[in-house]
């Protein structure tokens, strides 16, 4: 049988149309594509995410960039493929392409190819960057950029290895963190290099843990506006390059002229070194927060030397330390440099806040950390001048000694309560004694709102004190109390959440005091049966009560 398939000869002539008839296919194929390419931008344009101002769209696309750069930064330039308009605003916004992410060599040449003449930054050490294997080679290209670099902020890399022969002459912020075990030794390498031409227009400089550069190759120009160093203490400290002598810290300090937020942990030296004798204390006009973390005896030395007349938040943190003394020495010594050319002292303790660290203080009952406290003090000038803030942050290096006390007793005797406004007491228990607490609360004539958190055994020495008062004695402007994180089913110092609320009923009827807000807020084991307590009590009365939280 004859195959049913029989292929036909093709004369040479026909083959010849045929191929022109192929290409006149291909021509026409390739027409269409870029027609429908071209139907579908115009119709990409009309819909609402391309019709945006490529100023603002610009704008989004960096804000992008900033939120995916710490967690997948290799993700934000996908913007570019969404669509043809899309692409040309993300490949035309120079800004887009000045934080450039760690992910090969060839994207960070595309990407500063793409910045133009923008300024640069480079970032490194967030968890979404990719193995140090990468960072050199891309370090360096960005590096070279010694005129565009405008911000350095490196985390858990050194730059030791890199050398710059051109000062970095747009820099403006420069924070470097190695961790603890990461951190140089005096024989160990300078991690700031790179850097050794200088910096002229630096205006922040964050070190923590850098401590191979010695204090005299610092980049600190008149430019900068905050210096933030922090050092982990070790046994050598002594040696250690970083710590300058007094006279070479005070001195540095005094050339900052526009320097305004001074941060330093680790970087005082001892009271063996600071031998001021009768040179007359630095004042740094310019700053208005100073933060300290040391010794108390070297916080209290760096005070000693200097004065604060226009710094409005003052933050402390007196590591190991044994005499209550010292604490009050610093609040002297505070107080004197804390001057103003005009005023001769600080005025007017508006509000006062002591808090314990709670998961602290529970390490300290189970034996495993020492305990640490804050006291938080806000000023106000009687005659309207600036509102100041101190900050203390005290630590106990002997678990078997309780200072609360006597740490109370210090600030009572240092501080004038007469004018307190604002009265908050934050886990503070049952070890402070009564006496020290009314010694403190006789003074609060004008105190107007007090908070107790997590204090279960305070609001009622809170109840004694109000009742032996005969209710008028003590605390007469309160107009607002409120209890936080109680446990209002628990008997307090001999008393009960009804002896609480039947002397606020007291003060109330007898006309002792304004009317007073009572407020609890997320307490436990808060039943009906004390809600128809408040309910029954304050019905008639000046006093309202406000309740956040689960009613069992």
């Amino acid at each position: 049988m004859e195959s049913p398939s029989v292929e036909r000869p093709v004369g040479r002539a026909e083959s010849l149309d045929l191929d022109a008839r192929r290409g006149q296919i291909t021509k026409r194929l390739l027409e269409l594509e870029q027609e429908t390419l071209s139907l579908k931008r115009a119709y990409n344009t009309m819909s609402p995410s391309c019709r945006l101002p490529i100023e603002i769209l610009s704008r989004i696309f960096v804000d992008l960039r900033d939120l995916y750069m710490g967690r997948m930064p290799q993700e934000w330039f996908q913007v570019s493929y969404v669509c043809h308009y899309w692409r040309e605003v993300a490949t035309g916004c120079a800004a887009l392409w000045t934080n450039v992410p760690f992910i090969s060599s060839a994207f960070t040449d595309l990407a500063l190819s793409r910045s133009k003449d923008a300024p640069l930054s480079l970032i490194y050490g967030q968890p979404g960057d990719r193995g140090t294997y990468q960072f050199h080679s891309t370090a360096k290209r960005i590096l070279a950029h010694t005129t565009r670099l405008r911000i350095i902020d490196l985390m858990n890399v050194g730059l030791d290895w890199m050398e710059c022969d051109a000062p970095f002459t747009s820099l403006e912020v420069l924070r470097f963190k190695l961790p603890p075990t990461m951190a140089p030794d005096v024989q160990g390498r300078d991690p700031l290099r790179f850097i050794q031409m200088g910096a002229p227009s630096l205006k922040e400089l964050s070190l923590e843990e850098a401590c191979g550069t010695p204090w005299s190759r610092l980049p600190l120009s008149e430019s900068l506006t905050e210096l933030r160093l922090a050092a982990t203490p070790r046994d050598d400290q002594t040696n250690w390059v970083h710590i300058p002598s007094f006279e070479q810290l005070l001195a540095s300090l005094a050339e900052l002229v526009s320097l305004r937020k001074l941060k330093l942990s680790g970087y005082l030296a001892k009271p063996t070194q600071a031998n001021h004798g009768d040179r007359p204390p630095a004042s740094l006009h310019a700053l208005q927060e100073l933060h300290l973390k040391d010794s108390a005896h070297s916080v209290v030395s760096f005070l000693a030397s200097i004065q604060l007349p226009n710094v409005t938040l003052v933050r402390l943190s007196l590591n190991g330390f044994e005499d209550v003394q010292l604490v009050q020495q610093a609040l002297i010594v505070l107080k004197s440099s804390w001057k103003d050319c005009q005023r001769s002292h600080l005025v007017d303790l508006r509000s006062f806040k002591v808090k314990r660290d709670r998961q602290l203080a529970l390490n300290r009952v189970l034996g495993s950390l020492p305990d640490r406290i804050e006291f938080n003090c806000g000023f106000a000038e009687g005659d309207g001048g600036p509102q100041r803030r101190l900050v203390l942050h005290v630590g106990s290096a002997n678990q078997a000694n309780d200072h609360s006390d006597t740490l109370l007793g210090a600030f009572t005797s240092e501080l004038d309560f007469a004018h307190l406004d604002h009265l908050s007491i934050d886990n503070i228990e049952f070890f402070l004694t009564y006496d020290g607490w009314r010694a403190l609360f006789i003074q609060l004539t004008h105190l107007k709102t007090i908070t107790f958190a997590g204090c279960d055994e305070l609001w009622g020495t809170f109840t004694t004190l109000l009742r032996e008062g005969n209710h008028s004695s003590f605390l007469p402007s309160l107009s607002e109390l409120s209890l936080k994180e109680m446990d209002i089913e628990e008997y307090s110092d001999g008393n009960t959440f009804s002896d609480l609320v039947s002397v606020l009923q007291k003060r109330s009827e007898l006309g002792f005091c304004s009317p007073l807000k009572f407020s609890l807020l997320e307490c436990y084991h808060f039943y009906r049966s004390f809600e128809r307590l408040l309910q029954r009590s304050f019905a008639n009365s000046s006093v309202s009560y406000h309740i956040v939280g689960d009613i069992s």
